[in-house]
C-alpha cells in the first residue's frame, strides 16, 4: 500500500467513513438487544452504511442508490430456486450497471451486471449454508482486498472503512448473516466500487472480483447444501485474508498482464475453494 494510500487511510473522509460503520454496528447490536435479531441484515447494513459515506463525500450516482435498494429488496422476495434468485437480482443490478452508460468504458455496464447476478448468487449461497456465520467477515476482508488491488482508491478507501467496523458482526459476534438481498447489494457495491478504482485496467477489474474469495469459491466446490456447520471459522478468515494478499501481490507484480493475473487468480480461488471443503 503506497503513502498516498495510507494518508487516505487516515483522512477526515475515512473517518467519517468508520464512524458510519460504527454507526451500522451500533444498529445491528440494538436490535439483538431488542430481541429482534438482524439474522439477514448484514449486507443491507454494510451497502447503505458504504453509500451512506460516500455521499458525505462524493457525489453517488442515483444508479447505484436505486440499484443496490432494488437488490436488497429482491432477497425479501421467499424463493429456492438459486436460478430464480438471480434472475430476480437482474434489474438491480441493470440499474447499477447503468451508471457507467455515459463512461468512456461501457463495457464496465457487463463487468457490474453480469457479476453482480452470478457472483452475487454464489455469494448468497455460500451465506445460506454458512454454519459458522463467518460470511460478514469474509466480506468486509473483500472490500479491503479490492482496496489492495485497484489503481484509484479515492472512493474504494471509503467503502472500505465504512465497512470495517462490521468485521466482527460475522466472527466472533456471529450477530448477523449477510442474508441474501445483502449478497446482492453487497456483491453490487464491491464491484461498481471495483469498476470505479480499478479505471477499466482488465488486471484490476480480475483480481478485484477475485477478492470475494471464498465467498464465491467455496460455493462452487459445496457438493450438497448439508454439512459444514461444525466448520471453524478461524481457518475459513485467514484464508479469506491471504488470498487478498496474495492478490494484492499479483497486481503489484503484474499490473498490465491481465491473464496472468487472472490464472493467479483462477488458481487461489481453485484452491481455496478445494481446500475450505476440508476444514
Amino acid at each position: 500500500m503506497s503513502d498516498e494510500t495510507f494518508r487516505l487511510l487516515t483522512s477526515s473522509d475515512a473517518l467519517d467513513a468508520y464512524l458510519v460503520g460504527l454507526g451500522g454496528l451500533l444498529l445491528l447490536g440494538l436490535l439483538a438487544l431488542l430481541g429482534r435479531r438482524p439474522g439477514f441484515a448484514g449486507g443491507v447494513v454494510l451497502s447503505a452504511s458504504a453509500v451512506i459515506a460516500l455521499a458525505w463525500t462524493y457525489r453517488v450516482p442515483a444508479e447505484v442508490v436505486a440499484g443496490l435498494g432494488v437488490l436488497a429488496l429482491g432477497g425479501l422476495v421467499p424463493v429456492r430456486s438459486p436460478w430464480l434468485a438471480m434472475a430476480l437480482s437482474v434489474p438491480g443490478a441493470t440499474v447499477v450497471g447503468a451508471a457507467f452508460l455515459d463512461s468512456p468504458h461501457p463495457e464496465l455496464v457487463v463487468f457490474v451486471v453480469a457479476g453482480t447476478v452470478v457472483l452475487g448468487g454464489l455469494v448468497a449461497r455460500f451465506d445460506r449454508y454458512d454454519g459458522p456465520v463467518a460470511g460478514m467477515t469474509l466480506l468486509v476482508i473483500s472490500f479491503v482486498g479490492v482496496l489492495l488491488v485497484v489503481p484509484d482508491t479515492d472512493q474504494v478507501i471509503v467503502v472500505a472503512a465504512a465497512a470495517a467496523p462490521l468485521l466482527i458482526v460475522g466472527y466472533p459476534l456471529r450477530l448477523a448473516r449477510i442474508g441474501p438481498g445483502g449478497a446482492q447489494a453487497a456483491t453490487g457495491l464491491l464491484l461498481w466500487s471495483v469498476a470505479v478504482g480499478g479505471v477499466a485496467r482488465a488486471a484490476a477489474l480480475i483480481s478485484g472480483a477475485a477478492a470475494l474469495g471464498l465467498l464465491i469459491a467455496d460455493p462452487l466446490f459445496r457438493r450438497s447444501s448439508a454439512g459444514g456447520s461444525d466448520r471453524s471459522p478461524l481457518p475459513l478468515v485467514a484464508m479469506q485474508a491471504l488470498i487478498c494478499v496474495l492478490l494484492a501481490l499479483a497486481m503489484s507484480l503484474f499490473p498490465g498482464r491481465p491473464v496472468v493475473v487472472a490464472v493467479v487468480s483462477a488458481g487461489l480461488l481453485l484452491a481455496a475453494g478445494m481446500s475450505a471443503q476440508r476444514i
